[in-house]
């Protein structure tokens, strides 16, 4: 039973990073190469775009490829890199590991996590109790979590490439940095009453006037972020540039951060997709809607699973309901679909599509499911 978690976790792991789509890119340096289970149910291997295998392994962990390498895990439940011809580039020596992103990677040793460059070096010690973001604009983030529910958290900060740390005084919520910008708030006295929040620039210094919310923004992408504005029933939703200028005005139920040149907004109970301009690419008409990645975006309509393309037509319909599988973003040239067990089974199997809606790697038996 327990190993039966763990592997639902890994999982888990595997979907977030599979099916997240997100406004960094981080191009591969090479054949792109995706995780998949190897169908000897032994472990992981990579795939290329045909779905023949590329790197066998099998690896018990594996993680996407991200400038040129890959973090998987082979000896002992330790975590190394690899590069796109399977050699080791970095030694398997790490509890956990994340992507490159500006040519470092957060690392796990000791139970603490630091950053290391290519070559492996350490270039931040290992300090931080929880995995930072990823580094962008010369950035990452640290957000420190209570201990117990007794105990407030001690302050988030940001992190240089150095390892100092950047405080921004009299603030109780940071936002990762995106576009050299980050959204920074003031907790209120009574949770009944909305967050206060502020755009800053790199160097801490603000670049909009105070706004209040009951939500969440969103971070940066294409010049703009998502912001709602009032609570509850009457919470609307529109996008505010760099300086907190409404630029899309506050008037959908909710949002996501612009992709690709679009977003999905959710009017009533469906969801669309709007144009940087504000008008709609799609009126909303899907159950749900993701992002756009490799120019298309994953929808549910009646209940089935498809993909949009930018002029907002379905190019691909997969038959496939959200009780029978998980689907996210392309990334590149494929798509990693997981098929969730069928009743009285609990084995996870997972496929590959292309952007023809083609199956070039067939439905395969997570490890540790079967």
């Amino acid at each position: 039973m327990r190993s039966l978690a763990r592997a639902y976790v890994f999982i888990l792991s595997v979907v977030i990073a599979l099916i997240t789509t997100t406004t960094i890119t981080s191009a591969q340096q090479g054949p792109a190469l995706f995780p998949a289970p190897n169908p000897s149910g032994s472990g992981w291997e990579y795939i290329s775009v045909d779905g023949r295998p590329a790197l066998g392994g099998p690896y018990a962990q594996v993680r996407t490829f991200s400038e040129g390498f890959a973090a998987v895990s082979a000896v002992k439940g330790q975590i190394g890199y690899i590069d796109q011809q399977g050699n080791v580039r970095i030694p398997f020596k790490f509890e956990d590991a994340r992507e490159f992103h500006e040519g470092l990677a957060a690392i796990k040793l000791n139970g603490k996590w630091g950053f290391i460059d290519r070559t492996g070096a350490l270039v931040i010690q290992p300090q931080f109790e929880d995995a930072p973001d990823w580094f962008v604009d010369g950035m990452s983030i640290s957000v420190m979590l209570p201990k117990d529910l007794n105990t407030p958290a001690p302050p988030s900060f940001y992190i240089r490439r150095d390892g100092s740390r950047v405080y921004v005084q009299g603030m109780d919520i940071l936002l990762p940095y995106r576009e050299g910008h980050a959204w920074v708030g003031k907790l209120p006295r009574s949770f009944l009453d909305p967050t206060t929040y502020q755009v800053i620039d790199q160097f801490q210094k603000p670049t909009s006037p105070p706004l209040t919310s009951c939500g969440l923004p969103g971070v940066f992408s294409e010049g703009l972020s998502e912001f709602s504005l009032g609570c509850g029933k009457a919470e609307q939703t529109g996008y505010v540039d760099h300086n907190g200028h409404f630029v899309i005005e506050a008037r959908f139920s909710s949002g996501l951060d612009f992709s690709e040149g679009f977003a999905v907004v959710l009017a009533g109970d469906l969801y669309g997709y709007i144009k940087e301009d504000g008008t709609f690419l799609v009126k909303p008409s899907f159950d749900s809607a993701g992002e756009f990645s490799s120019g298309l975006a994953q929808v549910m309509k009646n209940g089935r699973i498809g993909f949009i393309n930018s002029k907002g037509e379905m190019v691909i319909s997969t038959g496939l309901s959200h009780s029978e599988a998980l689907a996210g973003g392309f990334k590149g040239e494929l798509c990693g679909i997981f098929l969730l067990p069928s009743p009285g089974s609990k084995v996870v199997r997972m496929e590959y599509i292309n952007k023809a809606g083609e199956v070039v790697f067939p439905p395969t038996a997570i490890p540790g499911t079967n």
